[in-house]
Order: C-alpha cells, then structure tokens, then sequence
C-alpha cells in the first residue's frame, strides 16, 4: 500500500484503519500494547480480571473483521484492493506490566502465550482464513461461537503442536 500512496494519504488512511480498530478493542475492554506498522496487538484479562476475556478477544475479532470489509470499500477510491486483517487468538499465561530499557519502557505482555498468539495471526496466510484460534481459547468459548477445526499445527520455536481453528461468528449473537 507504501508505493501507491503519498504519505499524507497513508498516514491518513492508517491512522483512520488503526482508530476504528482501537475503538473496537476499548469497546470490549482491551488493553491496546501497542501498533507494529499496521498491526495491532491488544490483551485482556490485566490489569483487572476480566471471567470472559477469552469471549471477549473473539468478539473483537469477528467486529474488527466487520468493520475491515467497510474500511475496505472506502479504501478502494485510492486504488486499494483486497485490504484484509489476520487475527491471532491465544489463551494463557503471561507476564504482564512495564516492559523495556531503564530510558523507556511500555506497559506490555510477554510471554509463550502471547508468541504463540503471534504466530497464529501469521498462519491464516497458510490456512486461507482471517481469525485463528488456539486450543486453549476455544475451550473457554465454545458454547458462544462457532468455529471449524483446522487441524494441529506446529509454530516457530514450539515442537508441541497446537490445535486450531477458525474463528467464524458468535453463537446466536449479532456483532455490533
């Protein structure tokens, strides 16, 4: 999208994509870490214990994915075509709390969880999907969504395979 645009225009166009998202994610009570170019990576559950994080990260996922669809007609006036979001869902431990340098730090999460999390945003490429979900997730929300098994994969860095799936709606609920 860089080599089509001005800057002025891509500036305008992402930081439009990166506010509706985030909006998105507050709404559901999310923690926005922080922007990796046009990715975004968000966490529930910390600070405060929130029982339905799990439910809550999926609903996200499919309101974001909604919204892309929108985003992406407007965006097709500059010549953009087929702009898509992949989303990544885990469930797990993690440590969380100022992370970085004794100069600068950021109010962060780290851990296997949130790698892994990381890595199942990048095999929707693999998979042909939009939103993956673990194993772990899946269990904590599969009476209020529905979504398709896909199968074991094994991720960068892990030699235990980890059971996906595709995350496609909520169960008898209509996104905002």
């Amino acid at each position: 999208i860089s080599e089509k645009l001005p800057p002025e225009n891509l500036a305008r166009l992402l930081n439009n994509y990166l506010s509706e998202m985030s909006s998105i994610i507050f709404t559901n009570d999310g923690v926005l870490d922080k922007f990796i170019g046009d990715g975004i990576m968000a966490f529930w559950n910390a600070p405060i214990a929130t029982p339905d994080h799990a439910f809550l990260a999926c609903k996200t996922a499919l309101e974001m994915s909604k919204k892309v669809q929108f985003i992406s007609k407007e965006w097709t006036k500059y010549g953009i075509k087929d702009f898509d979001i992949r989303i990544g869902i885990n469930t797990g431990e993690a440590i969380v709390g100022n992370m970085g340098s004794s100069q600068r730090f950021d109010y962060s999460a780290l851990g296997d969880s949130v790698n892994i999390a990381s890595r199942l945003e990048g095999a929707n490429k693999e998979f042909k999907t939009h939103i993956i979900i673990s194993q772990s997730t899946y269990e904590l929300v599969k009476d209020k969504v529905k979504a398709k098994r896909l199968g074991e994969i094994t991720v960068k860095g892990k030699t235990k395979k980890v059971v996906v799936y595709e995350l496609n709606s909520l169960s008898g609920q209509r996104l905002n």
